[in-house]
């Protein structure tokens, strides 16, 4: 089997570990986007809430979804980018500076006043996943969305500071690790699905995300472009599944079947449609016996968590952000966005503009992936697209290196005076 990062095509792979199944997919970049050469998903119940509960399973879960990637991919799979999500996830806006080296903003310019927002003082049991501008100021100028070129002596910038608990990772890191696998970068779930979801338009005019997952509803804002909040409520797709699994007595599992199969948010005229009278078979806890029921009472239990969990989202999507000023709406996204009739109910209960969207993906042979479930990971490859089109890693470390012997060479006696830009740079530890 061929190494994913030995030839000449550059190839990604991308690993989403949910609540109730981890995707692992494989993508050729090309020109205009990439594309999916391989794929695998695996059930598994060893993460809840985006904290993993059980080591061994979730290991096991990666290293089947690991082997199952690469027998439809043809390639060995070692880096893989990771999406991070679930309760701990909290984001804040900071501020940065920096004095422009030559009056003309470069790519050094930025990394420095990207780092200096960076060095704010936060909880010390969580640590930074993403800095992301949201807007620069050059010398009292603001609303600057790319200052490169710029001239200029004073650099501001206001950015979002998305962060997690630093308990995460070290479990996770083990689980991949334990699996063959090694972390390329980590993400945040519902950023990554924005990559897959949302157009520049889109965050442009000002829009919400909410990925909705099997434990949990993430979601991040964006207007002019850039993000500018991020939250998350302890609901999901699998409360839909217990609420079933209760109230009809039957195993975890069986609910699961039934939620896909027969749930639906609204009513169903039996006049309008045939399966509104059809009896669902209903295998007892015990699986010894079965019963059966309609839709409507299968109805019954769905409607009211679809309200709950919808409403829940809401509320705190309106704690940091005005819902009016989202021309684009909220979007709704991720597996347990694909209950039946979810549109309809949203618009029978809600004023708000609330839509429900899928990525479209061709892979390999010719297959679109339009499953909402698949909006993390198919966001994790275009992540990574855009982020192999950027020079700011190379840059941050051969250009600082090649500035550090430009200052071994210049005088070093500690009674010369030091302009205020060397003065600047030493103050934050460049």
């Amino acid at each position: 089997m061929e190494n994913l990062n030995t030839y000449n095509k550059p190839r990604v792979a991308a690993l989403d570990l949910g609540s109730s199944k981890v995707t692992l997919l494989v993508a050729e970049l090309t020109v205009d986007g990439y594309k999916i050469i391989g794929r695998s998903t695996v059930e598994h119940t060893s993460v809840k809430q985006g904290a993993i509960v059980n080591i061994s399973k979730a290991t096991e879960a990666l290293a089947k979804a690991k082997r199952e990637a690469e027998l439809s991919s043809g390639f060995d799979i070692r880096d893989v980018f990771v999406s991070v999500g679930g309760l701990g996830i909290q984001s804040f806006t900071s501020k940065g500076l920096a004095a422009v080296e030559d009056k003309e903003v470069t790519a050094r310019d930025i990394y420095s006043v990207l780092k200096t927002a960076k060095a704010v003082s936060f909880q010390s049991d969580r640590q930074i996943l993403h800095s992301l501008p949201i807007e620069y100021q050059l010398d009292g100028q603001d609303e600057i969305q790319n200052p490169m070129g710029m001239s200029g002596v004073r650099l501001e910038a206001d950015v979002q500071l998305i962060t997690a608990y630093k308990t995460v990772f070290p479990n996770l890191l083990t689980c991949i690790e334990g699996a063959g696998l090694r972390v390329k970068e980590y993400v945040y779930q519902a950023y990554a699905s924005s990559f897959s979801i949302l157009s520049e338009e889109e965050k442009n005019l000002g829009v919400c995300l909410v990925e909705m997952g099997g434990g949990t509803c993430e979601w991040i804002s964006f207007s002019g472009g850039a993000v500018t909040s991020t939250g998350a409520v302890g609901v999901g797709g699998t409360n839909f599944t217990n609420d079933i699994s209760y109230g009809l007595r039957t195993p975890f599992q069986e609910a699961e079947k039934i939620k896909i199969m027969y749930g639906n948010c609204v009513q169903v005229d039996p006049s309008l449609d045939a399966e509104a009278e059809t009896p669902i078979e209903v295998t007892d806890v015990s699986g010894t016996s079965s019963r059966t029921l309609d839709l409507e009472q299968l109805n019954e239990i769905i409607t009211p968590r679809a309200l709950e969990t919808l409403t829940l989202v809401l509320e705190d999507i309106k704690k940091s952000v005005d819902v009016s000023q989202l021309a684009s709406g909220i979007v709704l996204t991720g597996g347990a966005s694909q209950l039946k009739g979810l549109e309809t109910f949203i618009k029978q209960n809600f004023s708000e503009n609330i839509r429900i969207a899928c990525p479209d993906q061709v892979t390999q042979v010719n297959e679109s992936i339009t499953d909402s479930s698949f909006a993390c990971s198919l966001g994790l490859i275009a992540f990574a697209k855009s982020q192999s089109n950027l020079p700011k890693r190379e840059f941050k470390f051969s250009k600082l290196r090649s500035f550090k012997k430009t200052e071994d060479k210049k005088e070093t006696s500690e009674t010369k005076d030091m302009t205020f830009t060397q003065q600047f740079k030493e103050f934050i530890g460049l």
